[in-house]
């Protein structure tokens, strides 16, 4: 087997071909179509970085978009706007936590006041009036005789 002279090509290396691009046109440069997709979440959220992301571009390049594209510079602001009275009208994260626990506890404030009803507890209904604690204390001292005052007059109960 003969070596072929120094910088000539290899019977067995393929022709050169040039590399293609690891990344098409479209997706790392701005298009129409991504600016529209761009200014249309803008509009639904107010949140540039989110916009840019969903569009698959960083925030950096939104803003060099703008300043240098009068059409986008003049969209921006009033999709932006847009964008956050929306967001203001939809509750955060935290104010629907607290809504949802506010909604469980009155939940179960509902549900233990209707339990002696549940069991079957007819002498729980006074008046249809769900009784407290502090009845059955009242009722025990009354009968004992123990809520009256220094005069002698037996005490009311409630």
């Amino acid at each position: 087997m003969t070596t072929p002279p120094p910088g000539a090509p290899s019977p067995a290396a393929p022709p050169r071909t040039r590399h293609p691009d690891p990344h098409p046109h479209d997706q790392y440069r701005w298009t129409p179509a991504k600016a529209l997709a761009f200014l249309d979440d803008l509009a639904r959220h107010g949140n540039v970085a989110r916009a840019a992301r969903s569009v698959g571009m960083t925030r950096q390049s939104a803003y060099r978009l703008r300043d240098r594209s009068l059409t986008m510079a003049q969209a921006w602001p009033r999709a932006l706007a847009a964008g956050m009275e929306r967001a203001a009208l939809v509750p955060s994260r935290a104010e629907t936590r607290q809504a949802a626990t506010r909604r469980r506890q009155a939940d179960a404030r509902w549900f233990a006041q209707g339990l002696p009803w549940l069991q079957g507890d007819d002498t729980a209904r006074q008046g249809d009036r769900i009784p407290s604690r502090g009845d059955a204390a009242l009722r025990q001292s009354d009968a004992s005789g123990r809520n009256s005052d220094s005069h002698g007059a037996q005490g009311v109960s409630v």
